[in-house]
């Protein structure tokens, strides 16, 4: 029998566990190439946590690893970039309804309490807003106008998605004044291949259809575009420019201007190409550069394994069979190395002299240029060596061999 009973007093007396309270977020997910950008940033409310996004970042990797997913945290998320209808200009993969698809697990996981889209255009698409509210768990609010300063006919209200529109959002998270300095939109400028030269002779007669000089993100549809053409763009004054290029040598490829942090689609058409040329071309785009065509690639130690990373990175896309001339030398242990990237030939001159490093040379078929210095050898180490190459190993300095007599045939 219990002796002592509960009782108002001493219930009063006990510890109580009580629920964690709820901690409301709020993120500024923003296009970190946006022009005059810390203008805005500025005049951000306090209280919120920026999270930039590069032109080569995943958005989805980038939000996913700041978010805070404790149970008890709320979290309000405020996108801020190019849009047209539908998708969000940010990163190396746009916001769009292919891409909520593909993370829709990631971003469920979230505990959203809202999201807040500042992209021109985007609540034009009602399905992507629908998908968008269903994988999020929550309102999105958005705008089907331009967003940004009023001198250029668009506004900072966006409007959730549901039935009644009515009600904007009521936070925007950069002061008034904040927001009068930055006089630009955050609209695309969409052409037709057709009118590139067009665009090139006189920009501003595009204005009506959202030039806005340094914060345009030109988008070139249609046919591709020459690396001739990409140029004459990259030098009017511009915030990005996303077209698909036509050339594919690499020659012409690494001829592409970089004035500008361009979305480039490159496909490099050579067999031979040298990995400089290869992590030329990467760096003037912010896409993966297909390179599948490339069957042989040649450079220092350096720059082949630079490509290798960046195939790792996602950057460049190369097959795992190619054929490497390697120029100048390399140790063994680097041979081994470039050996684990590839399963076609290593063609390399290997610096390392002595069997005791030479015989642990992995693979076989490779082309290496092998000299022995070691005056003492076994049969086995150098039959080892021997194998490792369809090059005839130099061991003039040998002058003693041991091993078995089936070694030594």
């Amino acid at each position: 029998m219990n002796s002592n009973p509960t009782t108002l007093e001493n219930l009063t007396d006990q510890s109580v566990e009580r629920p964690e309270p709820i901690k409301n977020n709020f993120l500024l997910v923003y296009d970190s190439t946006l022009k005059n950008i810390d203008l805005l940033l500025e005049g951000i409310e306090n209280n919120f946590e920026l999270i930039p996004v590069d032109s080569g970042e995943n958005v989805f990797n980038k939000v996913d690893h700041k978010i805070d997913k404790n149970i008890n945290s709320k979290n309000n998320i405020f996108f801020l970039a190019h849009g047209s209808e539908g998708e969000i200009f940010i990163g190396s993969n746009n916001i769009n309804l292919s891409s909520i698809y593909e993370n829709k697990v990631t971003v469920s996981s979230w505990n959203l309490q809202s999201v807040h889209i500042y992209s021109c255009f985007v609540g034009k698409d009602k399905l992507f807003l629908s998908r968008l509210r269903e994988f999020c768990g929550c309102d999105v609010y958005s705008s089907e106008k331009e967003i940004g300063h009023s001198s250029k006919g668009a506004t900072w209200d966006i409007y959730p998605s549901t039935i009644d529109r009515r009600e904007s959002n009521n936070i925007v998270p950069f002061s008034v004044n904040s927001r009068l300095l930055w006089k630009h939109t955050l609209s695309n400028l969409i052409i037709n291949q057709s009118e590139v030269a067009a665009f090139i002779a006189a920009p501003t007669n595009f204005n009506a259809r959202g030039y806005d000089a340094a914060n345009t993100n030109l988008i070139v549809i249609g046919e591709n575009i020459t690396v001739t053409q990409a140029n004459q763009l990259d030098d009017v004054t511009l915030n990005t420019i996303t077209a698909t290029i036509s050339n594919g040598a690499a020659s012409d490829l690494v001829t592409l201007s970089d004035h500008h942090t361009n979305t480039y689609s490159i496909t490099v058409t050579d067999t031979s190409v040298t990995a400089a040329n290869l992590i030329t071309i990467d760096s003037l785009t912010s896409l993966a550069v297909t390179a599948n065509a490339v069957t042989t690639l040649s450079g220092t130690n350096t720059e082949i394994n630079n490509v290798f990373t960046a195939d790792t990175n996602g950057t460049i896309i190369v097959d795992t069979d190619l054929d490497l001339t390697v120029s100048g030398t390399i140790t063994s242990t680097e041979a081994n190395v470039l050996d684990t990237k590839t399963s076609g030939t290593v063609t390399a001159t290997i610096s390392t002299t002595a069997i005791a490093d030479l015989d642990d040379l992995t693979g076989t078929g490779h082309a290496y240029t092998i000299t022995v210095a070691d005056s003492a050898v076994t049969a086995a180490a150098l039959n080892a060596v021997n194998a490792a190459t369809t090059v005839n190993v130099t061991a003039t300095a040998v002058t003693q061999i041991t091993g078995t007599a089936a070694q030594l045939a």
